[in-house]
């Protein structure tokens, strides 16, 4: 269900975002606590001031255009904060990454990808026509068990083709190794409306 919300959030936000080539390097979010680098020369959907921002979108091919109504026939690179309100865990999370549907086969991410200083894990759902999703889940709070919720979740995701992984992948691992994470706690009201999950 989280990998469904979070792309189905992607999906929405992009179709009014504001698309063009990066004009700042990076990519800063006070409520979520996110900073991410912002790759040079590579178009970025940015969230509109009239809707809820929760990351940017980083398209990976160079020169083409983004289109931000059709995300799901591009390669791109996407960054989604959220309060943990549902208590997700990052197995939880991990889990849902599988549960898109029957086309999807999980497997074992590329090695090595974490979100540097905090809890993290890594997955890899294969599609038909060529196109998988890696995906790097990190979770901040004081929980120090993959089992137990915390503050607030994130997820980085590359959404590429099979042939474009290995130029692809190394684009990913700039903006992780790059990404600094801080918002350790839930605001008032998301704590107020918190529901274990499920």
């Amino acid at each position: 269900m989280k990998w469904a919300l979070i792309r189905a959030t992607i999906i929405a936000a992009l179709a009014a975002c504001l698309c063009g080539p990066a004009d700042a390097h990076t990519y800063r979010n006070s409520e979520f606590g996110m900073m991410i680098p912002l790759p040079a020369g590579f178009p970025v959907c940015r969230t509109p001031p009239d809707r809820h921002d929760h990351g940017p979108v980083i398209f990976l091919d160079r020169l083409a255009k983004g289109d931000c109504e059709n995300v799901a026939s591009q390669r791109y690179i996407g960054v989604f904060g959220n309060f943990n309100s549902t208590y997700l865990t990052l197995d939880n999370l991990y889990r849902d990454l599988c549960r898109e549907g029957p086309a999807h086969r999980c497997s074992p991410a590329p090695p090595d990808l974490t979100i540097r200083g905090w809890r993290s894990r890594a997955g890899r759902a294969e599609a038909d026509g060529g196109w998988m999703v890696i995906q790097v889940f990190a979770l901040t709070g004081t929980s120090h068990r993959d089992t137990e919720p915390s503050g607030v979740d994130y997820s980085f995701v590359l959404h590429t083709r099979k042939e474009r992984l290995d130029d692809d992948l190394k684009v990913f691992r700039r903006v992780l190794a790059g990404s600094r994470l801080w918002r350790t706690t839930l605001p008032f009201e998301a704590r107020a409306t918190a529901k274990p999950s499920g």
